[in-house]
């Protein structure tokens, strides 16, 4: 069985201010391993960029592949 994942390669827009005050005080609120996770799939949701916009928000460390 395979997985199908697609991607956006558009330019992603920002959060609005407020949603982005809802979106870290949900995101305090999880476990660390929940929260790399939650992370993650914004990141995917949002396309180009927004890996780098989600962790920025966040205040996570990039992990960069070896």
């Amino acid at each position: 069985m395979f997985e199908v994942f697609i991607i956006r390669l558009i330019a992603m827009e920002k959060y609005s201010t407020d949603l982005e005050k809802l979106m870290i005080s949900h995101y305090e609120s999880l476990g660390e391993r929940t929260r790399r996770h939650d992370a993650g799939l914004e990141a995917l949701k949002l396309g180009f960029g927004g890996q780098k916009y989600i962790y920025t928000l966040f205040n996570l460390l990039l992990l960069k592949e070896l």
